[in-house]
């Protein structure tokens, strides 16, 4: 991703309430992104989600995907 893309995104992500974005205290070069209370909210949906649809895959969709090793007895 470049660096331009990069701030658009953030951009949005912060005007949505999802992020909060400062400056880190060591070096001002960095800027520290976490999640708000809605963006932790989100993400925490999103990964009930994603597991849901990963449960219905079948083994060799999942192996595709690389979710499981080739060895894998799951």
């Amino acid at each position: 991703m470049r660096l331009p893309t990069v701030s658009v995104v953030v951009k949005a992500l912060v005007r949505k309430r999802w992020v909060t974005k400062r400056r880190s205290v060591k070096d001002d070069r960095v800027v520290v992104l976490s999640l708000c209370r809605w963006g932790d909210t989100l993400a925490l949906k999103i990964e009930k989600r994603v597991q849901q649809v990963n449960a219905t895959l079948a083994k060799q969709d999942r192996r595709t995907l690389g979710m499981i090793s080739k060895d894998s007895r799951a």
